[in-house]
């Protein structure tokens, strides 16, 4: 490597270290990002640190949401139906008002793309528990689940499915 091209590595590397960390919302939209280029594994693995991260810098409730919201469509998008209901069930508590049958039916639908119809049932009968008055949002995803499952779906994910009422 030639005397020049070892000095502009240097001059990068100290330039980019005097740049510091990278602000908050910057690694948000990194985060979004990642999650855009569907790289889900990304997005779960480093929601987390991120969370650490908005806790020490004392962050707001919309970044903390951003972050939370993008972990669960990942979770949902990689059909990791139980952790993505067990979010649910979580961030309901933590954010108030947030959570709703749409967010719900969204993940749902998610999991129920990448074939996880049991996962995906306990997400929508969930759904149907907690908001009743919004049949309209869920019940076509149930149908459609249902019609999966008849035409595809495991003695499992039948089984699942007839535990619940659905069949």
């Amino acid at each position: 490597m030639s005397r020049a091209c070892c000095a502009l590595l240097i001059t990068v590397g100290a330039l980019l270290s005097a740049c510091g960390p990278a602000s908050l919302n910057d690694s948000i939209a990194a985060l979004q990002d990642s999650y855009n280029a569907k790289d889900y594994a990304a997005v779960v693995a480093d929601a987390g640190p991120l969370l650490e991260r908005c806790a020490g810098e004392k962050a707001s409730s919309s970044s903390v949401w951003r972050i939370e919201k993008l972990r669960l469509q990942a979770l949902g998008s990689q059909g990791e139906g139980k952790q993505a209901l067990a979010a649910l069930e979580t961030l309901d508590t933590a954010h108030p008002g947030k959570v709703n049958a749409k967010l719900y039916s969204q993940i749902g639908t998610f999991v129920m793309d990448k074939s996880n119809y049991q996962d995906a049932i306990l997400i929508l009968d969930a759904c149907k528990q907690k908001y009743p008055e919004m049949a309209s949002t869920f019940e076509p995803l149930i149908a459609d689940l249902q019609k999966r499952v008849l035409e595809g779906g495991t003695d499992a994910d039948k089984a699942a499915l007839k535990q619940l009422g659905y069949l």
